[in-house]
């Protein structure tokens, strides 16, 4: 932590418990080399300076993003309070973080959802490994639960109806992806060469039809979460891209999309159902749980209005 001393003291006089004290911990520690760069505290700097800190501190959902800020807001008026030079009100002014934040975190349309996927992965028509990590992105912004993602069978995708239909569910296909998930389906082995598959440069593909499958029948979490993590990281450092997307930011980019169409037909914007399905997939395991009308009305209401600051980001 940058100016350790005073931040211990604000800690301490905070009572905190001492997971909360661990966040807040956490929070100097990004905010660190920021003030490192200034050569003075958070609390001393202008709303200008600030803004782009918490952006990143910030989490892109608007609960992380307001218990983040709650930390610094109280921060800031310990340090006001007690009269440490050069502090200002300039934290207390910001209110949550910018749009550029939620445009570096989620995609506005399939379309940007391969732009992404371009610069960051090999081409589909290389035919390499790589059509298996742009099948597994397309398999989120579908709609699919990340779990559900390592079953789903070349069998179960129906490119007439443009759909993938997996435990008695149906998701919708994109134009975009189906170079890479027609790939996925119908390869026996992808290239090793940096350019087109050729005879003598193959890698033998898992016996089965798991959809998102390399040299082995089956792909787990445990392995291809840490790749894609550095393959996306490298990106990032090449200045290929400045998005960081996971998993679950780019299903929810899909979802806010389905339901902006939606709304753009005229009909009334509603994420009941998409609350029940959160719910029953949260509770999968306790079968015996009655899913209360608060519990769906109250994520709902978080969908909206994360799906609001989405729309706002993206088509405003």
């Amino acid at each position: 932590m940058f100016n350790p001393e005073l931040k211990e003291q604000y800690i301490e006089d905070s009572s905190y418990t001492e997971t909360r004290e661990n966040i807040a911990r956490q929070i100097f520690g990004v905010t660190e080399k920021y003030e490192e760069q200034w050569g003075s505290d958070i609390c001393t700097r202008s709303v200008t300076e600030l803004q782009p800190v918490v952006d990143v501190v910030a989490g892109y959902k608007k609960h992380s993003c307001e218990t983040t800020l709650s930390y610094l807001h109280t921060y800031c008026r310990w340090c006001l309070d007690h009269n440490v030079a050069g502090a200002t009100d300039a934290l207390l002014q910001i209110k949550g973080v910018t749009d550029s934040k939620l445009k570096a975190q989620m995609v506005p349309n399939p379309n940007g959802l391969q732009e992404y996927l371009n610069d960051v992965f090999e081409p589909e028509n290389h035919r390499k490994l790589d059509n298996t990590f742009r099948c597994f992105y397309w398999l989120a912004y579908s709609g699919l639960e990340e779990e559900d993602a390592y079953t789903v069978r070349a069998s179960e995708v129906d490119f007439v109806r443009m759909l993938i239909k997996h435990n008695n569910r149906e998701y919708p296909i994109y134009e975009e992806a189906l170079p890479a998930m027609m790939n996925c389906v119908i390869l026996t082995a992808f290239s090793s060469n940096s350019v087109r598959c050729s005879s003598d440069a193959i890698l033998q593909r898992g016996d089965g039809d798991v959809l998102i499958r390399g040299t082995k029948p089956i792909t787990t979490k445990a392995t291809l979460k840490p790749f894609l993590s550095r393959m996306s990281t490298k990106a990032v450092s090449d200045g290929k891209t400045q998005l960081k997307l996971s998993y679950n930011r780019v299903r929810d980019s899909g979802v806010f999309y389905r339901m902006y169409q939606r709304e753009q037909e005229g009909f009334r914007v509603s994420f009941s159902a998409v609350a029940l399905e959160y719910l029953r997939e949260k509770y999968k395991d306790n079968p015996d749980k009655v899913i209360s009308r608060i519990e769906i009305n109250r994520k709902s209401s978080s969908y909206l209005s994360e799906y609001k600051r989405w729309k706002k980001a993206f088509y405003s």
